[in-house]
């Protein structure tokens, strides 16, 4: 997830992630400090949308929570509520950037539900209709969430997004310029029987994993379908659930 376009006679130097920007903190219901920052000044989006969006929280022991305004900051790795009092306890209030927020306890909440028909906008550029955020899907996936495209009897196609805060350091006549930037890493992986399998979007890496090669590629020459993007590879998978 962008390089920058630099004079040949600017000299970039990369150093280690280091804290920025102005914090709030609030302890949440397990008694850890939780603390958030101010992202205003750093090029790129730190979060699965850019901005707050509609969702629904499944409990692991209560109803959950519907239409719940939540931001999934994928740097911090949790998850910020909007809260007006009625969805969750609005305790241990935070406020960065004239945002009020809390940050959700989320080891009770074990999926995260996010559709199209809820955030229309926020959906625009997304291939997929809904996103399901689970966790306990994997042993990787026991304390963070996993983005499932696909969960199926046999087989669930996984992605993961990773954000990595960078500095450079450019030095120009008489200036030198430290430079800003969230790094963005998105990878899919398949699990199957409890393995988790690191594949790209090609055809050929899900044949490889799945076999069931010249089935796989009849159904899709037939259905007409372009193995490119991600809701071409979930009609792969429901297919081969079929197969023997």
């Amino acid at each position: 997830m962008k390089n920058l376009s630099l004079l040949i006679s600017c000299l970039v130097l990369f150093i280690p992630f280091s804290s920025y920007g102005q914090f709030g903190s609030t302890v949440n219901d397990s008694g850890k400090t939780q603390e958030k920052k101010s992202y205003q000044k750093i090029k790129g989006n730190p979060y699965l949308f850019k901005g707050w969006v509609k969702a629904d929280l499944l409990h692991l022991e209560d109803d959950g929570k519907e239409d719940v305004l939540v931001r999934i900051d994928l740097y911090q790795n949790n998850i910020e509520i909007k809260d007006d009092g009625t969805a969750l306890v609005s305790q241990n209030l935070m406020e960065v950037d004239d945002e009020k927020f809390i940050v959700l306890e989320d080891r009770y909440y074990n999926t995260i539900i996010i559709t199209r028909d809820d955030n229309p906008k926020a959906f625009e550029d997304m291939d997929v209709d809904t996103i399901y955020l689970r966790k306990g899907i994997h042993k990787d996936h026991i304390d963070n969430y996993a983005i499932v495209l696909y969960e199926g009897e046999k087989a669930s196609l996984l992605k993961t997004i990773d954000v990595v805060y960078r500095e450079s350091k450019v030095n120009t006549p008489g200036k030198i310029e430290v430079l800003k930037k969230f790094n963005r890493k998105t990878e899919y992986f398949l699990l199957i029987d409890k393995v988790k399998t690191k594949v790209k979007l090609k055809d050929k890496d899900f044949y490889k994993v799945l076999g069931h090669k010249d089935e796989l590629k009849s159904f899709a020459k037939s259905n007409k379908i372009k193995l490119k993007k991600e809701p071409a590879f979930v009609k792969l998978l429901k297919h081969w659930e079929t197969l023997e």
